[in-house]
């Protein structure tokens, strides 16, 4: 039997997963995956030496689905209130618009960048906003594809 402070049961506090850094990004994309099994969310906790339980495998897969889904909405939430004011400033009814996106959680995990376009088209329904992914691996690069596409979408107009 492995010490208390491992054990991630009965909805309790675990003291490990209080260690920063201990739970990774990767961890909670994965669990999120469709169709994960219990046993295999149960495999990643034991990774991290977690004696977990069937009910902690529910709950984890739960917590994992409420942070991401919350992730998304606050970045949509920040960029609903951008594309909102460009459309005000511009005058128009409908703004049509690309965002530059890079970054491992919008590219890798497997609900985050459907979340953040419903949550958007929920909060600023006027405005049309495409994303378009940078592969260069930085925010520059993201920066430089968004007026690409600004700049072929104004020439085509």
């Amino acid at each position: 039997m492995k010490p208390p402070s491992t054990r991630a049961s009965r909805g309790k506090p675990c003291p490990k997963l209080q260690t920063k850094d201990i739970f990774k990004t990767k961890f909670l994309s994965t669990i999120e995956l469709n169709g994960l099994a219990l046993r295999q969310i149960r495999a990643i906790l034991n990774e991290l030496e977690l004696d977990a339980s069937f009910e902690d495998c529910v709950l984890m897969r739960e917590v994992c689905q409420t942070v991401s889904l919350r992730a998304a909405q606050l970045c949509a939430a920040g960029l609903a209130a951008v594309v909102e004011k460009m459309r005000e400033n511009r005058g128009v009814d409908q703004l049509s618009v690309t965002v530059g996106v890079d970054g491992t959680l919008y590219k890798l995990h497997p609900c985050f960048s459907n979340n953040l376009q419903t949550t958007l088209k929920d909060l600023a329904p006027n405005c049309n906003v495409t994303f378009m992914l940078s592969e260069d691996g930085s925010g520059k690069g993201a920066a430089l594809v968004a007026a690409v596409a600004d700049r072929a979408a104004n020439a085509m107009e």
